[in-house]
């Protein structure tokens, strides 16, 4: 009995020896599947140079630039007619004043000669009472003109601010030349309700058709006295060389949140994707592997984004061909779900 159990132990120890040495060479020859690498918890994608250069793929090294963080505004090119108008009635009113004043200085001189014929018993009392009260008349000329010109002065001020009216209300028109000719058009842009223009923020940038990477410069003018009533914000006076902009057009605004510039890279808009409501670029990070890099807020500055952290200047983004990259990301996920 003893000899059978020696046997049996013997021949089960032959066989752990046996599957055991059998599972380690398995192992040499089928080792399991390495997990796949990752950064920023999404998966290294490798394309082989030829598969590259068969997609397209094109990358280019992310420049470092300064930029403004900006909020977006919106207002309307105005018309200056009624400004003219006001120009034209205190142009006007200015040269009746002047008529009415030359009067007066003529009535008065009259006023003191018939006064000192009196005075020598040569002109009778009542030329010079006709005297006075001709010049009383035109003293009341004076006045109105003066009223007239201040009632126009303060509807300017009240509806444009102090410095358009007083580029208005000078008899050159030197500061309304480039209006009046047609270069610079005027706008009024009415800011969120709540906020308000940095200080020393003197430029801005503007489209009609809401599109930043075609926006041009407006530089500012004033504070606006009133402001656009559906907003219900501050609005203020700024001017523009953008001559596709026309008077009564509505345009978009980017303003810059202060004067403090973040430090950051560019890239073009082809190099940013969107997938699950989220925004990424693939950044090359050798010859042959890819990954992707989330974005969190990238911001739109000419024709493409300023980005942040995320990146760093002399990185390799890809700016062709990261639908592709994508695709094999989502491929090898889909794989491995199999799995």
């Amino acid at each position: 009995m003893f000899v059978i159990f020696q046997t049996l132990f013997f021949i089960a120890r032959l066989l752990i020896l046996f599957f055991t040495g059998h599972a380690a060479i398995l192992a040499e020859i089928y080792p399991e599947p390495p997990e796949p690498a990752t950064t920023d918890r999404y998966p290294v994608i490798e394309l082989s140079r030829e598969a590259q250069r068969m997609a397209g793929l094109q990358t280019m090294e992310a420049r470092p630039v300064r930029h403004r963080p900006e909020f977006m505004a919106y207002g309307k090119a105005v018309n200056l007619q009624p400004l003219l108008a006001l120009r034209h009635q205190y142009l006007q009113a200015l040269t009746d004043g002047s008529s009415a004043q030359a009067k007066l200085i003529q009535s008065r001189e009259g006023m003191k000669r018939v006064q000192d014929l009196l005075t020598h018993g040569v002109a009778p009392k009542r030329r010079l009472q006709e005297q006075q009260s001709q010049w009383r008349v035109d003293q009341s000329q004076v006045d109105a003109s003066h009223y007239r010109l201040q009632a126009i002065v303060n509807e300017a001020r009240l509806n444009w601010g102090e410095p358009l009216t007083g580029w208005a209300m000078t008899a050159d028109s030197g500061h309304l030349d480039a209006f009046l000719s047609g270069q610079d058009i005027l706008l009024q842009i009415t800011l969120p309700s709540g906020r308000r223009l940095a200080d020393g923020i003197r430029t801005i940038f503007v489209d009609a058709a809401g599109n930043r990477g075609k926006a041009r410069e407006a530089g500012f003018v004033s504070q606006a006295p009133q402001t656009d009533a559906p907003i219900q914000g501050i609005s203020y006076f700024f001017r523009t060389q953008a001559r596709e902009i026309l008077p009564g057009m509505s345009v978009s605004a980017w303003i810059p949140e202060d004067r403090t510039a973040l430090e950051g890279v560019a890239v073009p808009t082809s190099a940013v994707l969107w997938s699950m409501d989220q925004q990424f670029v693939y950044v090359k990070n050798g010859e042959k592997r890819f990954s992707r890099r989330l974005l969190e807020t990238p911001a739109p500055m000419g024709d493409g984004y300023f980005i942040s952290g995320t990146i760093l200047p002399g990185e390799q983004v890809v700016t062709v061909g990261g639908q592709l990259l994508l695709s094999e990301e989502l491929r090898g996920k889909i794989a491995e779900d199999d799995d």
